[in-house]
């Protein structure tokens, strides 16, 4: 086999085994929104998408429990010892867009509260 091929199927293999885990607690839903993409001659035309808050805002968690993984700006030390173990211990999890950061969308216009009470805390300035 080609030391090239080699290299890249090590490579793949060594990315999947330190990916981020998937949290099962909140479902991600992002919210669907319609915007125009508009040409320089002035045409435009519709484009549908979807609003995805950054990673940076979400729960991160033991993926088996409610541990957080990163509190007042430092990781957990006995979940996160290093990288590899962090990837394989924590769990992100999806966003409550609407009823934790107060984002909300309809047709073509996003509305963003400025504060938000959610269950768990009360969010000030949205970050989406």
């Amino acid at each position: 086999m080609h030391p090239n091929i080699l290299t890249l199927v090590a490579t793949v293999f060594v990315g999947k085994a330190a990916a981020q885990q998937v949290g099962t607690y909140t479902t991600e839903t992002h919210p669907r929104m319609t915007w125009q993409r508009c040409s320089s001659g002035g045409s435009c035309t519709s484009v549908k998408g979807e609003l995805v808050i950054d990673s940076n805002w979400r729960w991160v968690h033991d993926k088996n429990g409610y541990t957080n993984c990163y509190t007042a700006n430092e990781w957990n030390s006995t979940i996160c010892a290093d990288n590899q173990s962090c990837a394989a211990n924590c769990a992100l999890d999806g966003a409550d867009y609407s009823g934790t950061y107060g984002a909300t969308t309809s047709g073509n216009a996003l509305t963003l509260k400025f504060v938000t009470k959610g269950s768990y805390s009360t969010n000030i300035c949205s970050r989406s």
